[in-house]
């Protein structure tokens, strides 16, 4: 008690207080005293950098208003560019974006592709903010740390956040159900819960980086776990946006894997060269695609593309972003050692 006491007076005069006795001074007192004066590791710190560039986006009709997270993409000079979730877009909306700082923002929507679930958002604010730092996906492996973050609360100030593992990089989403366009995107699996107020926010790593943006919709087939873009796709996507406000890209319709992921057992069960160092094993042809139109099958290595060497699976997806629907592309196929060239053309 007179510890205690003096501790509390110390306190009113702003002096240090008076530390509690060590197990050793307090020993046959029948009391220990552990004080612990904080706990910081690496997620805090991650989480305590990347919120500033997460924010949230509004749309505001007549009838309601619908709130996603989302991130600070890009900033060129005093134009700041959001991404965000295309499930925040209704007819005839106004958007309104409120940075980490609390302050609200008036938003400009200039694109949207529904088949990234991306919307990408121009804002002018009178105040200085960072993009976040984007990394890859393409380099993902299972069993990967990962941290989900989603917006601030208007009420509460307090912002979502997740913690877990990649479960699957390199997923892939089929769009062919559509009905309107053909597109295989770039998903990322996690055992992470999907939240509703995380969608539209960024999947980082332990270095800080961006990896993937949170998606209800992708997750919507999940219990328990989530799915988020790949930041390939997202950022491909996010580019086109910016540029032109659409998006326009050639699909192909197949699912590959980097050759060099493959071990030398996996090669052989292929029956693929064991020498093969470079080119993508396909792994899927989608029905009905201009790849199975085509020829292509699976376990068949894409060498080369239009004569140019095919480096990586994320250079390859980046060359079917500068096609347009209706051009036709030259592959270079080897199939149980056999090298042939095969044209498709893209829609």
């Amino acid at each position: 008690m007179i510890w205690l006491t003096v501790s509390l007076l110390n306190l009113e005069k702003k002096e240090p207080p008076v530390q509690a006795p060590s197990p050793e001074e307090s020993e046959g007192t029948g009391v220990v005293h552990n004080t612990i004066v904080g706990y910081t590791t690496d997620i805090t710190k991650v989480v305590a950098n990347a919120r500033q560039h997460v924010v949230s986006v509004t749309g505001l009709t007549e009838e309601r208003e619908v709130i996603a997270s989302g991130v600070i993409y890009a900033v060129n000079g005093d134009d700041v560019w959001i991404l965000s979730s295309s499930e925040v877009l209704r007819e005839d909306a106004a958007y309104v974006v409120r940075f980490d700082n609390g302050i609200t923002v008036d938003a400009e929507l200039k694109g949207s592709d529904p088949l990234t679930d991306i919307a990408m958002f121009l804002t002018h604010p009178d105040f200085e903010v960072r993009a976040i730092e984007l990394g890859t996906s393409a380099s993902l492996s299972q069993g990967e740390y990962a941290v989900v973050l989603g917006a601030r609360n208007l009420h509460t100030q307090s912002g979502q956040t997740g913690f877990g593992i990649i479960s699957l990089p390199g997923m892939f989403h089929r769009h062919s159900e559509s009905g309107e366009k053909d597109w295989i995107t770039e998903t990322i699996l996690t055992d992470i819960p999907m939240i509703e107020e995380t969608s539209g926010g960024p999947l980082i790593n332990l270095s800080g980086q961006m990896i993937g943006m949170m998606s209800a919709s992708f997750s919507s087939n999940f219990r328990g776990v989530s799915m988020a873009v790949g930041i390939s796709d997202l950022q491909l996507t996010a580019e086109q946006l910016r540029r032109t406000s659409e998006v326009s890209r050639g699909y192909l319709g197949v699912v590959t894997r980097d050759i060099r992921d493959l071990e030398l057992y996996q090669k052989s069960a292929m029956n693929i060269l064991l020498d093969t160092i470079a080119g993508l094993v396909v792994t899927e042809v989608a029905e009905g695609s201009p790849a199975q139109e085509a020829g292509i099958q699976p376990n068949d290595v894409l060498l080369s593309a239009d004569e140019k060497e095919i480096v990586s699976e994320e250079l390859f997806r980046q060359y079917l972003y500068e096609k347009n629907p209706g051009d036709s592309i030259m592959l270079s196929v080897q199939r149980q050692g056999v090298i042939s060239s095969v044209t498709a053309e893209l829609r």
